[in-house]
């Protein structure tokens, strides 16, 4: 860019359309240069969930909307037999987004630190993991898990739960601690004292 110092205000707005949908970009609005304004606007269609994690220590303005909206698709079909014919179909869709809008106004540049390894974790950003989908005239679709689903799976994996279970590993040490008499804090304390030092 020419004629750009120190001191210099650039202004950039661009748009992303993308069918991605695992992959919802963050975005950023701290870096090591100051920002003057910072705004991130998204809209989600009905059928599909995130889970929004806002990062950083600086406070961003965040408003959430929802909104009607009509999407007309046409289609072309071709019937094949003595002739070719071709018939045109239109159909119209509503359907509700979710909209959100971000504002970062006057953000301080972030300093670098001499011993800090991973700034990304302080920047102040905001993130959109896919959760779920749900289709119209279809079941949900699970993209992210629960810790309780992800206990129950590990429970129930060949390699680690059912290994544990056929093993009988901790199975005495843990007859000897209910057996032991101690109080149920003492217990769980003996408990942990054997994980860990396994």
């Amino acid at each position: 860019m020419p004629n750009v110092k120190a001191g210099s205000v650039i202004e950039i707005k661009y748009t992303i359309q993308s069918d991605f949908l695992m992959n919802l970009r963050e975005w950023q609005f701290q870096y090591t240069i100051p920002v003057l304004k910072s705004s991130y606007y998204v809209a989600i269609p009905e059928y599909f969930y995130y889970n929004k994690t806002s990062k950083g220590y600086y406070s961003i303005k965040n408003e959430e909307d929802m909104r009607t909206r009509n999407l007309k698709i046409t289609y072309i079909q071709r019937a094949e037999g003595t002739s070719v014919r071709e018939q045109t179909y239109e159909q119209e869709f509503k359907y509700t987004e979710k909209v959100f809008r971000f504002d970062a106004e006057n953000v301080p540049a972030f300093p670098m630190e001499k011993y800090l390894t991973t700034a990304d974790n302080y920047l102040s950003k905001v993130e959109f993991e896919l959760s779920y989908t749900k289709m119209p005239n279809s079941a949900v679709r699970e993209y992210t898990s629960t810790w309780e689903a992800i206990s129950q799976r590990l429970q129930e994996d060949d390699e680690f739960g059912l290994a544990i279970k056929k093993s009988g590993h901790f199975k005495e040490e843990a007859q000897r601690i209910k057996n032991s008499g101690a109080s149920q804090y003492a217990q769980t304390a003996m408990a942990f004292n054997l994980i860990k030092e396994k």
